[in-house]
Parts: structure tokens; sequence; C-alpha cells
């Protein structure tokens, strides 16, 4: 799959977090801000997964973006063009907007291995 970690970040991430999945009849959820969804992918994995998420993202706007759209869909099937709707930009807009917030929490936890690593005496 050529987008593993990018589909996986949509749906388990952003996707649950945001209620896009819950069904009629099942109790409604605050959505999450974006700001609280990056940063709790940042905290529950390592520093290489987010840069390898960050990469793969810049990956797929260099090869889909076309005159400031994004021409290609995948992995952005119907069911997961859900960030017009629950914040108010198109996918590119989304995209950038994540990696800018990957990026600032990369430099909150630059020193997180360090700080375990002391922690632990």
């Amino acid at each position: 799959m050529a987008y593993e970690r990018l589909t996986s970040f949509m749906y388990s991430e952003v996707g649950e977090r945001v209620g896009a999945w819950r069904r009629e009849g099942e109790a409604a959820i605050v959505p999450f801000s974006l700001q609280d969804i990056v940063q709790g992918y940042v905290d529950a994995h390592s520093r290489l997964s987010v840069w390898l998420l960050k990469r793969e993202i810049h990956r797929y706007l260099r090869k889909n973006l076309a005159s400031g759209r994004l021409r290609n869909a995948a992995p952005f099937d119907y069911e997961l063009c859900f960030s017009e709707h629950y914040f108010g930009c198109n996918n590119h807009q989304f995209l950038l907007w994540v990696c800018r917030l990957l990026d600032e929490n990369l430099k909150r936890t630059q020193w997180r291995g360090i700080k375990r690593l002391f922690n632990k005496r």
C-alpha cells in the first residue's frame, strides 16, 4: 500500500476523533481539534513514525498536486473527505496544516527519549 501511514492516520486518528464513523442513534461525541489529534498521535508514536508520516504526506502532495488542487483522490475516498466538513478546508490545506502541527510537536518532543533515559534511574 503506497500511503499506508497516511491512510491509517486519516481513518484511525482523525476519523475516530471527529466522530466520522458514528452511526445514527449512537451518542454524539465532542470532536477533538486537529491540534489535539496530532498531539495525541505524536505522543503515542515514535519520532521515526511521525517523521515517516510527514514524509508520506509530502510525497503524496508532490505527486498529486496540480494547480493548487489534489487531482487524485486516493487515499481520500469519499468517506475520507471529511476535512471540509469538520475543519472547513480542502484536503490540500488540511494536509499542510497537519504537517505544520507535526513539525511543532516534533520540536516539542525532541528531548523525549533522553528525558525517559534519565528518569529511569
